[in-house]
């Protein structure tokens, strides 16, 4: 399938721009002031990158569907979806969905397992309601996080659990960082992630001007503040292994790596899968993980047309 750059919107010819440089230029630094501020003040500035199915509005193949996926990230053929699916381009999305576990604070399935949802919560699908639940995770001023290994089984995790009733998220990320560390954390939490699947749950990201030592209760039997680095060896829970990736992609864009989108135009019937998913793929390598797709991608194709060859031609009158 190939992928055609988005067209951006000029929405003005050369002269209007000259004429109008000059208010253009204010225009565009005051934007920037009020995100400058916006960020320094615990706030951020997201770009919506596409993950998983992408569905056209109407029947048929529209090629006419722009978006922006993440650098990275790797869009399987509308073909090679339906052929998962014997034909059915929906059900290829359920088959995918099913390889992938959904994508953890930011997809449609529950990557926690069919039993259990996050944190230990009950799946929503089993109770007739959505569970609602939020979270902190805390960086300290050496570049840190704070994980706590939990006593359920369910690996290391960041302070949070289920929202009460009555509470806003923001709210239940608070009492829950006070229940389970003994911090009563009185600066700001930042909207960091957050999932609208079986279980809808938010993610902060909260600054600790030090490392503070948590006084744990009977959810988790330790705690530690950890580099990103030492974080990705240690047994994760899946959807805080997402986060704490997104973290390290930011960190290393502020350093001035590379974390970009790509704009492209779809045909509706792919799906695209996370950088961090290829990289799954590959063991760790991304390239990796491109090749490995890659080949799939061919060997599907040659089944399909292996097939096509065997069936009968078509009969005349």
């Amino acid at each position: 399938m190939p992928l055609l750059p988005g067209k951006e919107n000029i929405g003005h010819n050369i002269e209007e721009m000259e004429e109008h440089g000059h208010s253009r230029a204010q225009s565009i630094a005051a934007a920037l002031s009020v995100a400058r501020k916006h960020r320094e003040s615990g706030g951020s500035t997201v770009t919506r990158f596409h993950v998983g199915p992408i569905h056209a509005s109407v029947s048929g193949r529209t090629d006419h569907l722009p978006m922006t996926v993440e650098s990275g990230s790797y869009v399987l053929p509308a073909d090679i979806v339906s052929a998962g699916g014997e034909g059915n381009t929906l059900a290829g999305f359920k088959v995918l969905r099913r390889t992938f576990g959904g994508e953890p604070y930011g997809g449609g399935q529950s990557p926690y397992g069919q039993s259990e949802g996050v944190y230990g919560l009950p799946v929503a699908y089993a109770k007739g309601g959505r569970v609602k639940a939020a979270g902190v995770l805390f960086r300290d001023p050496d570049g840190k996080v704070l994980l706590m290994h939990r006593t359920d089984g369910q690996g290391w995790a960041f302070p949070g659990g289920g929202i009460e009733k009555g509470e806003r998220p923001e709210q239940a990320a608070r009492r829950e960082v006070r229940e389970e560390t003994g911090h009563d954390h009185d600066g700001g939490l930042s909207p960091f992630m957050h999932s609208n699947g079986d279980v809808e749950f938010t993610t902060y990201l909260a600054h600790a001007s030090d490392g503070f030592k948590p006084t744990l209760n009977d959810e988790h039997d330790t705690a530690k503040w950890v580099s990103l680095d030492e974080a990705e060896k240690l047994p994760l829970h899946p959807g805080v292994r997402t986060a704490l990736e997104k973290l390290k992609r930011r960190v290393r864009k502020a350093a001035g790596g590379e974390s970009s989108g790509v704009p492209i135009v779809a045909a509706g019937g792919e799906w695209v899968i996370s950088p961090e998913q290829v990289k799954r793929v590959g063991h760790g390598d991304i390239d990796a993980g491109h090749r490995v797709l890659d080949a799939f991608v061919k060997r599907v194709r040659e089944e399909l047309i292996g097939t096509l060859q065997k069936l009968p031609g078509p009969k005349r009158d």
